[in-house]
């Protein structure tokens, strides 16, 4: 029993009149692909590579975007059927699935179709129907054929979502009939391209001969024995002797005088427009030509404003229509949740940076003699934060009444000693944000890795001693990463060294001095960060090429390994250099920046010495631990190793109040 048999209770052969989708056509006229659904998921999507990437970017942002159901006070409601449904559709279809799917067939068809599966509760679950098997019935409700089984479901049952359509009232306008040239000519232009090499890169011509050809099967003979020569890329530059009494004339244009790339160029460019998906973002040959990284992310924000946000408010308004009726007890409505889209979230750069600027705002209207409260309310900061009671030494109070000014606390080193616990406190949750900067990175240069290894697994040369490589350490982790990696960790490390300095001065312990991120010793610090984590990556990679050219494996034992020689491979050993990292380098990164700051407070509050907090269960650590050093052995000795939990308390033997 099929489904619909099931939903209906019988088979309902219908022969009514129903609304075709089929569109008109017009004699005389290029023979572009029909324009049908058919057409348009075999010949555009399923056959041209830029249609097929344009429509899987749109439908894969669904796993970014999550349809809830809200209350009044906008809070989730998680347990309700309602909430329950769009989370679920159906037993094997999530959410994510079920958007995806509706958002593919929006963009090719132009019409999605949504099934209303109901039992004595009310409705159960959600199905997706085929749009080229819906016909509408005006009035009615849906004709929807099987198999040659025509079932007619009333409009009840049903929700149509479709795009605009001015010249059709019962069908939405797909964006292929609106691409059928471009889509034709692009394809067209890809093939041109492949049969011209086919070819041996020879435009097709004409073979001529000064005798009489004595038959048809003679000429037949003749052109099947020149195709076999000197066609196809295994005959590529072979060379033809021909008698005096034949000659060859070529009919069509050298590939370089028919501007296939410029004619490419134009529509990848129609083809992305009419998707609203900007090129950089599918690979597109006419957007990587200015890729760059604020342009790809300019990009994926532009993308998500201007096509992706006013798609999901259309989705939105249907799935609640189409749902909401149908749980009349419920309460709240149906949104999409865009929290965890990226492109929409603020850059952490920008973000510090407005910080920092409303802080310095702050600053100056306490400096003027502005009470605490009123700068920071004036300058856009919580007010919740607490004010220390520290003033400025320069400042002439006025007017500040029941403003409590504090006395800086009396130096003492059981104070000095109690301040490592704060900063050990700081330094687990620096810890945490890095790691999380950092699992992002390296998961793109893995990626990124992956793709450029992989374009070679197809190689089968058996001896590499005498073949050039076609790829080193460099190619897959170039020199740019080293300043990508350190832009992607100085927003944090920078951070860690604000909130270092801050612990210190909550503490008290020592006159009040203003953070300033210029210090040389910071500065120091951030340009070191990071310095040799690519350079570890990239010598186990040139160890395992030396290696493998060594044994004279092929590229695609270089790649994939030889486990019986006990060889990993570049592709298992980029993988293991990317794995589990990011937690030793973000406590080893965040101890450099955490120790740097409290050196840098140190030597401003005019301490000179320092007690080292070290393990004593290395012997790395363990010979320092609770000596007393220098703040200069500090700042050169700032960790023993990776993963350390070197602190420094100050000694304040000789420190002035």
């Amino acid at each position: 029993m099929s489904f619909l048999d099931r939903l209906l209770g019988k088979q309902q052969q219908y022969e009514g009149s129903a609304v075709t989708s089929i569109m008109n056509t017009t004699a005389n006229l290029p023979a572009y692909p029909d324009a049908n659904y058919a057409s348009f998921s075999q010949r555009g999507y399923a056959e041209n590579e830029l249609v097929f990437a344009c429509i899987r970017e749109i439908a894969t942002s669904a796993a970014e975007a999550n349809l809830c159901l809200y209350d009044d006070d906008k809070e989730k409601i998680l347990n309700a059927p309602l909430a329950q449904l769009v989370q679920q559709p159906a037993a094997d279809f999530t959410q994510y699935d079920f958007l995806e799917s509706l958002i593919t067939h929006l963009q090719i068809a132009g019409n999605a179709y949504v099934l209303k599966e109901r039992a004595g509760v009310g409705v159960v679950s959600l199905m997706l129907l085929r749009p080229d098997r819906v016909q509408v019935v005006p009035r009615k409700g849906y004709s929807y054929d099987v198999s040659g089984t025509r079932y007619f479901i009333p409009a009840e049952d049903v929700g149509h979502l479709k795009f605009p359509n001015p010249n059709n009232d019962f069908y939405g306008l797909s964006p292929l009939q609106v691409l059928l040239k471009q889509i034709s000519l692009d394809t067209d232009a890809t093939n041109f391209t492949r049969a011209f090499f086919n070819n041996a890169g020879v435009p097709s011509g004409i073979l001529k001969l000064k005798r009489k050809i004595g038959s048809q099967d003679e000429a037949d003979r003749l052109r099947t024995q020149w195709r076999s020569q000197f066609r196809g890329n295994k005959n590529w530059h072979r060379i033809a002797i021909l008698d005096e009494d034949a000659s060859y004339e070529t009919m069509g244009s050298p590939i370089g005088q028919m501007e296939i790339p410029e004619l490419r160029a134009l529509s990848e460019t129609r083809i992305c427009s009419a998707f609203g998906v900007p090129a950089i973002l599918v690979g597109a040959n006419t957007g990587l030509q200015r890729s760059t990284y604020s342009n790809y992310r300019e990009a994926r924000e532009s993308f998500w404003e201007e096509t992706l946000l006013p798609l999901y408010r259309r989705i939105e308004q249907f799935m609640a229509g189409l749902l909401q009726p149908e749980f009349p007890s419920e309460r709240g409505y149906l949104g999409f949740d865009f929290s965890q889209v990226k492109a929409l979230q603020e850059d952490e750069t920008a973000l510090v940076q407005r910080q920092l600027t409303r802080a310095q705002i702050a600053k100056e209207l306490i400096n003027a003699g502005f009470t605490p409260e009123s700068a920071l309310q004036t300058a856009g900061i919580d007010t919740d934060m607490q004010h220390t009671g520290y003033l400025p030494t320069t400042l002439a109070v006025r007017g500040l009444q029941g403003v409590e000014v504090k006395e800086v606390k009396a130096l003492t080193q059981t104070g000095a000693n109690r301040l490592l616990e704060p900063l050990e406190q700081s330094y687990e949750k620096e810890v945490d944000r890095l790691e999380r900067v950092l699992e992002k990175y390296f998961r793109e240069q893995l990626n990124r890795a992956d793709g450029i290894i992989g374009r070679y697994l197809s190689d089968d040369e058996a001896d590499t001693k005498n073949v050039q490589m076609p790829f080193n350490e460099i190619t897959i982790i170039p020199l740019a990463a080293d300043a990508q990696l350190a832009a992607t960790m100085s927003p944090v490390l920078k951070d860690t060294m604000k909130r270092t300095w801050d612990v210190i001065e909550a503490a008290g312990i020592f006159k009040p001095m203003p953070f300033d991120p210029e210090l040389p010793i910071l500065q120091n610090s951030l340009r070191g960060a990071g310095s040799k984590i690519n350079d570890v990556s990239r010598s186990a990679i040139r160890s395992q090429i030396s290696t493998g050219t060594g044994r004279g494996y092929s590229i695609d034992q270089i790649v994939r390994g030889v486990p019986k020689d006990d060889y990993a491979g570049l592709r298992s050993v980029v993988r293991e250099t990317y794995k589990n990292r990011s937690r030793a380098i973000a406590r080893t990164e965040i101890a450099h920046s955490q120790n740097a700051s409290t050196a840098a407070r140190y030597r401003g509050a005019g301490v000179t010495e320092v007690i080292v907090r070290d393990g004593d269960d290395d012997e790395l650590c363990a010979p320092y631990s609770d000596t007393t050093q220098s703040l200069d052995w500090a700042l050169d000795n700032p960790i023993a190793h990776p993963n350390c939990t070197r602190a420094f308390a100050a000694v304040i033997s000789g420190v002035t109040e």
